[in-house]
């Protein structure tokens, strides 16, 4: 599979920076908050609507991590325009 177009997608650009961000924390639910992220990143790559399941449940692994709480709401602003 080719990866989704970045440049020019400004969510895609924020999950991706997001992504590197969580990989340089370690917290107990990283593995799952990354899955969520690869999930959210395919359909914003299909330009389909991300459920709001996956927002909330990305918020909930992320809520104790004070450094991710900026890209966390950018990301989640991005997501509901």
């Amino acid at each position: 599979t080719t990866p989704p177009v970045v440049e020019g997608n400004e969510t895609l650009q924020a999950i991706e920076s997001i992504m590197k961000r969580i990989e340089a924390e370690e917290f107990p639910s990283k593995k799952d908050a990354l899955d969520l992220l690869r999930d959210i990143q395919g359909k914003v790559s299909k330009n389909e609507s991300v459920p709001n399941y996956l927002t909330e449940g990305l918020k909930s692994y992320l809520s104790n991590i004070p450094s991710l709480t900026e890209d966390l709401n950018k990301l989640i602003a991005l997501l509901q325009k």
